[in-house]
């Protein structure tokens, strides 16, 4: 009998133990990585009541884009049950969460476009071979479809950062088939003197180098802009005659694609003029 009781006893309270942890288990423990909560000015249940509103319609945008949506539901989950507590502060938490969340979504979409538009700028350089650049990209999608936000973040960076080193690897290719070809063969008595002002004149070999790398990122640039400026009429066809993203959606996205011409707009005078210089 007292075994029983024993037995009884030790279920109990594993019960409660089991208990306390899923109670004390929240989503805002695995937030990603630089999310910071900023407590408002107002606490209070109606502006708690409109922040789980706002989380809402955010969470129905997210799904306009076919993203996964359960980390975000499952903060929202809780923000309704903290605030059936009056726990109105931990319901800001929740919601401004969401919103981390689905800005990180966003931005992780514009960048796997823009990556797109860097490869099939390589693809047009001649570069055959990207097959690592799209496994390292399928990685990042695996994650992101997970919601693993830091995860697919870091195979996104990988992606871009091997999709530029076959740029500058192609670049050097093509310069050394460039001066190479049949160059031994066809001119000789050239090489004899090229090799005589190589000894001497390096630095001048290296200028001759500079800029054909200063035109190739030029007209990279260049390409890179024009695509961009496609995404963004695309936005618009999608949002004001599609109808298939929100007024806000469109604005948010169109943005960052204007801030990313504007950056490109400033690089391209800075590489002409050093251009210039070189010549």
């Amino acid at each position: 009998m007292n075994n029983k009781k024993s037995i009884i006893t030790l279920i109990l309270i594993s019960i409660l133990c089991l208990s306390y942890f899923v109670t004390a288990f929240s989503v805002l423990d695995i937030a990603p990585k630089g999310f910071e909560y900023e407590a408002p000015k107002d606490i209070s249940e109606e502006m708690a009541t409109e922040a789980i509103e706002n989380a809402e319609l955010e969470i129905a945008e997210m799904k306009e884009f076919n993203f996964i949506t359960l980390l975000p539901n499952d903060a929202l989950t809780e923000a309704k049950q903290a605030f059936s507590n009056e726990e109105y502060e931990n319901v800001f938490r929740l919601t401004q969460l969401i919103s981390y969340i689905k800005e990180q979504k966003f931005e992780f979409y514009d960048r796997v476009k823009l990556l797109e538009i860097k490869k099939q700028a390589l693809t047009e350089k001649g570069v055959e071979d990207v097959s690592e650049v799209n496994t390292l990209m399928q990685q990042a999608m695996n994650a992101f479809n997970l919601d693993q936000l830091d995860e697919a973040k870091t195979f996104l960076e990988a992606a871009d950062e091997k999709a530029d080193e076959l740029g500058r690897e192609n670049v050097r290719v093509k310069t050394i088939a460039l001066l190479s070809k049949n160059f031994l063969t066809r001119y000789w008595w050239q090489s004899i003197i090229v090799l005589v002002l190589l000894g001497v004149g390096g630095f001048f070999f290296g200028k001759r180098t500079r800029t054909i790398f200063l035109k190739r990122k030029i007209a990279h640039l260049k390409l890179e802009a024009k695509k961009t400026k496609e995404l963004i009429k695309n936005l618009q066809k999608q949002c004001f005659v599609d109808n298939k993203i929100t007024t806000h959606s469109y604005k948010e996205q169109a943005a960052k694609l204007e801030e990313r011409i504007n950056d490109i707009k400033q690089k391209i005078p800075v590489l002409e003029a050093e251009l210039k210089g070189e010549k």
